[in-house]
């Protein structure tokens, strides 16, 4: 079974463990974490390879009302990874006592550094029901929270959608990190 869960934790020890394939565990320490009432951001050293690109530092927003976490991934220098301005997850959020549990449901939205905009992994979400990866309701709740996102965000930058939706101001927030 693969199964992408978050657990992104609030107290003192503020950190994210990534639960992958029912059982594997990967935690990570969180080095800025901002909560409001309506949502969770944080920051990470994020050291995965994809398509033989490193991707180094991670920023996520998370906000449990649209089922979302939007994130900004970094490459070396601090470069937006493959022109990826913004990315988001499609997924299922809980709210925890000192923690949140977010689910991802495989269907993602990207916005590139050129404003243009895309639904991706289809066939992922396709394939995560016929396996039983998600239960018939997780995949009408993606393919429903994804279809409103993408309405919400399909003419405008995405950064307009946080602005609507959080209670912070909103430059506190996927601010270029530093070397770290």
């Amino acid at each position: 079974m693969i199964e992408k869960v978050f657990r992104i934790y609030t107290d003192k020890y503020a950190r994210e463990e990534v639960y992958r394939e029912g059982i594997k565990k990967i935690s990570a320490p969180i080095k800025k974490l901002i909560t409001g009432h309506d949502f969770i951001y944080y920051e990470r050293p994020f050291i995965k390879a994809f398509k033989k690109t490193p991707i180094i530092y991670k920023q996520a927003l998370v906000i449990p009302s649209l089922s979302v976490r939007i994130s900004k991934l970094y490459t070396e220098g601090f470069k937006p990874y493959n022109n990826y301005n913004f990315y988001i997850d499609i997924g299922k959020v809980e709210k925890h006592d000192g923690y949140i549990l977010f689910k991802d449901l495989f269907l993602d939205i990207i916005e590139f550094t050129d404003g243009s905009k895309i639904i991706e992994d289809k066939e992922e979400l396709e394939e995560a029901l016929k396996r039983g990866w998600i239960t018939e309701d997780e995949y009408n709740h993606a393919k429903a929270i994804c279809q409103n996102i993408w309405e919400e965000v399909k003419d405008i930058p995405v950064e307009e959608l946080v602005k609507r939706y959080i209670d912070t101001k909103p430059k506190a927030l996927f601010t270029p990190p530093i070397e770290r």
